[in-house]
């Protein structure tokens, strides 16, 4: 499973999430009773993952993972996992007609 490093930030009841390795994917908000920001932090890098797949763009090796980082994993929904599926075979047909 892949683990890429995020970077938590919090004040208070606020609180933003970077990952270091897709400049593209911050997640933000304040934070209500019971609310987890890395469940924020998991859809927000499927999210970063998926537009990254259906562009026919690399997706980067994940860095190494430092005490100051939070190892997360991205959390697809049904939807997010067939659409990444479907960006997946394209991107395999594509690279196919290219030798």
């Amino acid at each position: 499973m892949l683990r890429y490093p995020a970077i938590l930030h919090q004040d208070g009841n606020d609180f933003w999430v970077e990952f270091p390795d897709f400049p593209e994917a911050t997640t933000h908000g304040a934070l209500a009773q019971g609310d987890n920001p890395v469940l924020l932090a998991q859809a927000c890098l499927a999210d970063a993952i998926l537009f990254r797949l259906m562009a026919c763009e690399p997706l980067p090796d994940p860095s190494s993972i430092k005490p100051e980082h939070l190892p997360v994993s991205p959390a697809l929904s049904p939807e997010q996992a067939t659409r990444m599926s479907d960006a997946l075979t394209r991107r395999r047909g594509t690279a196919s007609q290219h030798p």
